[in-house]
């Protein structure tokens, strides 16, 4: 056993004090202490201890054995040992590639016969990676920002309609070059008509009928119909400037959205100050009938499965479901106001219906999806004020600085991907399944001119990608 060195004045015990602190001083490279026979240095306590017989320590821990002391030597050359041990084993480690390139992680799940989502998740990630930009218009005038657009890729046909926020709309064909690169040519651009406000929306039915909406501004806001051509026949377009309110019983004061029915019915609603507007077809009219609602109306969409049915989404956060098959009793006005299905926690401004059930919802605070064999409670109830649970919520897509309802906003529903553009100029793409930002690549990393004004999924036969709106050119990221 040993004790610790008492502080006198002897010869012996000033030079271990002596040792010891040209130890201590030497802390640009520390070395080994000094080996005192007779004495322990405890690297923890960084002090020397007199070795003493086992029998005559006392069971102070400041006391030392012999027994003691080759204990704990052994203890630290195990701890070292284990140490580098495993320094090696971390060297040898070859990190695998399944967690960061998703290309991998596709082609293992997909041989492997994995987990269905894992694999869709996968192929969501490729996809986002694998979009390239590739510029399609320019216009002459750089100066004139577009703010709607429409794709017509019917049995052939490659048109697209462009709206400017100058009111000003034209009709360009769609050709490829000798590369295979999509293009449109101002030169052979047709206008189509310039009114006095901003173009909002364009929207195709599947009967062909082309419809623009115009905002308004201070003047009556309109709508613009045509029918487009066969896909046959030359780029020629008749149309007809309607005044809203010249038809409609109930004034309008402005116009915000529209969009068609998916169905063979050729339908289609307009979203405005206080109403929803919808435009049924027939061979050689179209009628429209009003359906009121409390707040501005920001967002429609069709039912997914059942033609008579639209939902409208409102500035005050409430989403409506209404029944064309309820008539207006030939005023072209309907008085009944349906109940709430959804509230959302802000304002809504996009919409679509997923399936049957389910439906995607964006605002200007987030996004969520809501099932409707669920709705919102009715009025007089504790939790009517308050959201309405959601199906999916997504927690990394709340935004508390949102003020601007014209972003663009678009789902492609074979992938499970949307496509969300935001106020700092940039485009991002989300899972839906999972409510995880997918890596865009060169989308991701973009910030554009302006904020993204329009946002389109294309698919089928033609080039899949995805069309966006950069201040007054198009752009087409192709996947």
């Amino acid at each position: 056993m040993f004790t610790k060195i008492p502080c006198g004045s002897s010869g012996r015990h000033s030079s271990i004090r002596h040792a010891h602190l040209q130890t201590k001083s030497n802390m640009s490279a520390p070395a080994a202490p000094v080996q005192i026979p007779g004495f322990y240095y405890d690297t923890a306590k960084k002090k020397y201890f007199r070795l003493l017989p086992h029998h005559a320590a006392p069971p102070s821990a400041a006391f030392y054995s012999t027994s003691s002391v080759q204990k704990a030597q052994k203890e630290a050359t195990r701890e070292w040992a284990e140490l580098a041990d495993a320094n090696r084993r971390k060297s040898r480690i070859r990190h695998s590639p399944l967690k960061s390139n998703p290309y991998v992680r596709a082609t293992l799940y997909r041989e492997m016969g994995g987990v269905r989502e894992e694999l869709a998740e996968s192929r969501r990630e490729v996809y986002a990676r694998s979009l390239k930009c590739r510029p399609v218009y320019n216009p002459h005038d750089p100066t004139k920002k577009i703010s709607a657009f429409a794709t017509d890729f019917c049995d052939g046909a490659k048109r697209v309609a462009v709206g400017t926020g100058g009111g000003v709309l034209k009709g360009i064909p769609l050709t490829t070059d000798k590369d295979g690169q999509m293009e449109m040519d101002d030169n052979g651009a047709h206008n189509l008509i310039c009114s006095w406000s901003q173009v909002t929306s364009i929207s195709i039915s599947t009967r062909r009928l082309l419809v623009a909406t115009f905002l308004g501004n201070g003047h009556n806001p309109s709508i613009y119909m045509t029918r487009l051509p066969s896909p046959s026949s030359t780029l020629h377009f008749s149309n007809t400037l309607f005044e809203i309110q010249s038809i409609l019983h109930h004034p309008t004061k402005s116009l915000w959205t529209s969009t068609a029915s998916p169905h063979s019915d050729g339908a289609l609603v307009l979203g405005s100050s206080g109403s929803a507007i919808l435009l049924t077809d027939h061979p050689h009219d179209v009628t429209q009938q009003h359906f009121r609602t409390r707040s501005d109306v920001f967002a429609v969409a069709f039912h997914a499965t059942d033609p008579s049915v639209f939902l409208a989404g409102s500035r005050d956060g409430a989403m409506r479901l209404f029944d064309i098959r309820n008539g207006s009793g030939g005023t072209g006005v309907t008085a009944a106001r349906p109940d709430i299905t959804v509230r959302h926690s802000s304002t809504i401004t996009h919409v679509r219906a997923l399936d049957a059930s389910n439906i995607l919802v964006n605002g200007l605070q987030g996004a969520a999806m809501y099932d409707l064999r669920f709705p919102h409670p009715a009025s007089p109830s504790s939790s009517f004020a308050e959201p309405t649970r959601a199906a999916r919520a997504y927690p990394r897509l709340v935004r508390n600085d949102g003020y601007m309802i014209d972003l663009g906003f678009d789902v492609n529903q074979e992938l499970g991907i949307m496509a969300i553009a935001n106020q700092e100029h940039r485009v991002e793409l989300w899972s839906i399944a999972t409510g995880e930002r997918l890596d865009g690549g060169d989308i991701g990393k973009k910030k554009f001119s302006s904020p993204c004004k329009g946002l389109k999924f294309e698919g089928g036969m033609e080039p899949m990608g995805l069309w966006a709106i950069d201040g007054s050119q198009m752009e087409f990221w192709q996947y």
